[in-house]
């Protein structure tokens, strides 16, 4: 279950599933996204499209939050932000599986 906002640290961010993501991202041009959080706004978006992808995706941009928020000076690689949202979605889904079915 994709909340409709979460909050982290003195930022909430709302959740949005969207049928397509348009960002001005330098760092990402050229790359098809499934997800992405606008800072600036607050907003998380999530393409709507992924079926049993959509709350991996969510608990990804959720690691990506919590990088910027807590570790600013040093954002974490694209790779390393993947490795550890698959295994905050395993642990949450296993500590809340009626929440995640």
């Amino acid at each position: 279950m994709i909340p409709k906002e979460i909050t982290i640290g003195a930022f909430t961010f709302k959740v949005e599933l969207v049928r397509e993501i348009i960002h001005n991202d330098s760092r990402l041009e050229g790359t098809a996204v499934d997800g992405y959080v606008f800072y600036d706004r607050g907003i998380i978006q999530i393409l709507n499209s992924l079926g049993k992808m959509t709350e991996q995706t969510f608990w990804h941009e959720v690691i990506h939050c919590i990088d910027k928020v807590y570790n600013a000076d040093a954002l974490t690689d694209e790779c390393t932000v993947d490795r550890i949202s698959q295994g905050v979605y395993q642990a949450v889904k296993c500590l809340y599986p009626e929440d995640w079915k």
